[in-house]
């Protein structure tokens, strides 16, 4: 199944998740309701887990769930300042913030009953080049946790770095050159990202070894002249991105590039200041 977030015209209340099958022929638009500005979002075993904010970005927290829509606990975690990605690694649970300015962002870290492991578990200090700026998208695969970090917003300077999930430690980069990274996901023993200064999606991905292992390979233009694709989810060879212009969900395949059916998007909210607004999705691990 494909999970995914909407957040409608932006207004309380108004945001939603919806399921379909991962062909996206069948699905409930509304499955999880009442949300405002939902963001991104993470499936794992029978749980889902959404991120959401208020207009102003602020108030931001964790909503727990199970994967057919029931409330778990719609305040798991609270008191995140513009969140906006999430990641699930067994028990570990990774959220991203940008924060209340430049070189703010953060990466936390807690269980995924909600207990803090660390809040402040990767920050500016960490980063290679002294600052994290708007890590809008995070994913997890193995060790490794892949952050995307939008650094001094000058030219192509941003990038994808790789962390250790265990220590925080930055130990790499999975895609440089880069002007507005968005979404990122992990599928096998590749990592693929969105570029929406760009207008591409991105590749990175080793020999079949595994992630981390050598020799890698970088491709920032794997597909080209895209410039609306926001979220993004990879799974058993297919990848699925959010279309904000577009208001959909689309199929990416393995050599083209094409909208397939419309399931449901997002709407750009009459105000507030909350990061790039766009339909997230995830597949369950």
């Amino acid at each position: 199944m494909l999970y995914y977030t909407d957040i409608h015209d932006g207004s309380p209340g108004s945001g939603t998740v919806g399921r379909a099958a991962s062909d996206e022929s069948t699905g409930n638009p509304s499955l999880i309701t009442g949300l405002t500005n939902p963001l991104g979002i993470a499936v794992s075993g029978t749980m889902l887990y959404v991120v959401s904010t208020d207009a102003g970005g602020n108030d931001g927290k964790v909503g727990a769930y199970s994967i057919d829509g029931a409330v778990i606990n719609a305040s798991l975690i609270t008191g995140l300042t513009r969140p906006s990605g999430i990641a699930i690694s067994g028990t570990d649970l990774f959220v991203s913030c940008s924060g209340s300015g430049k070189g703010t962002g953060i990466v936390g870290k807690y269980t995924t009953s909600g207990a803090p492991v660390n809040a402040s578990f990767i920050t500016s200090a960490n980063a290679p080049q002294g600052v994290l700026n708007m890590p809008y998208g995070i994913a997890v695969s193995g060790t490794i946790l892949f952050v995307t970090n939008l650094h001094n917003q000058t030219g192509n300077d941003a990038r994808v770095e790789m962390y250790d999930k265990s220590t925080g430690a930055c130990i790499g980069n999975a895609g440089v050159g880069l002007n507005q990274p968005y979404g990122v996901a992990v599928s096998g023993s590749y990592v693929y990202w969105t570029d929406i200064g760009n207008g591409t999606i991105g590749k990175y991905g080793g020999d079949g070894t595994g992630l981390g292992a050598g020799p890698l390979v970088e491709n920032n233009t794997l597909y080209s002249a895209i410039p609306d694709q926001y979220g993004i989810a990879a799974a058993n060879g297919g990848l699925h991105g959010g279309s904000f212009l577009r208001q959909t969900i689309t199929s990416i395949g393995s050599d083209s590039f094409g909208p397939t059916a419309s399931i449901r998007g997002a709407s750009l909210p009459a105000a507030g200041n909350i990061p790039e607004p766009s339909p997230r999705d995830s597949f369950p691990s």
